[in-house]
């Protein structure tokens, strides 16, 4: 959340996730915008999203150069959707990525408050990792 310039236009939200093939980047003025954008991803071809919640918002003052180091860092990263077993990983194998390590990693490097981002986000991850076990 914050003031995004592009283009001459001016956004409140950037929203950006991890695909196996890249990132995507997309600018908002409201939330329902977000879930709407949400709602009409498809995955393998037949299975609608439908397990989001767009409810935490962290804002960032951090300059774009920063974001683009981190984009640089991220995208020679493996995607293993099924590589994470532990909050653990998330650190401990820093050769991975998936839309939650994305958001993990992404929120601490750019949130303006990086450590309560990371603190919030792991335990967000282990979440997964229980569900998932």
């Amino acid at each position: 959340m914050g003031d995004f310039h592009m283009n001459s236009m001016k956004y409140k939200y950037l929203f950006a996730d991890r695909w196996a093939d890249g990132i995507g980047i997309e600018f908002f003025n409201d939330e329902g915008s977000i879930e709407a954008m949400l709602a009409r991803i498809t995955l393998h071809e037949h299975h609608k999203l439908t397990d989001y919640m767009v409810a935490s918002w962290y804002p960032s003052w951090t300059p774009a150069t920063e974001m683009y180091e981190f984009i640089l860092q991220e995208l020679p990263r493996k995607t293993d959707m099924r590589g994470f077993r532990r909050k653990e990983d998330l650190r401990e194998k820093p050769e991975l990525t998936n839309c939650v390590a994305f958001t993990c990693r992404g929120g601490s490097v750019l949130a303006v408050d990086g450590q309560h981002f990371l603190a919030t986000s792991s335990a967000m991850m282990a979440q997964v990792c229980d569900h998932r076990l």
